[in-house]
């Protein structure tokens, strides 16, 4: 399933690698932020 499938708006230069890389990198900012906000609740 090709980006422009998914995101019509999606410019034609932003390849699956890029798309890849920031999902990777908001899923680690995501756990990270989740991790951290566990901890300061004590959970």
């Amino acid at each position: 399933m090709g980006v422009r499938a998914v995101a019509p708006w999606a410019p034609v230069w932003f390849s699956e690698a890029q798309v890849g890389l920031t999902l990777v990198s908001l899923a680690f900012v995501l756990a990270g932020g989740a991790v951290s906000l566990r901890r300061r609740l004590g959970i």
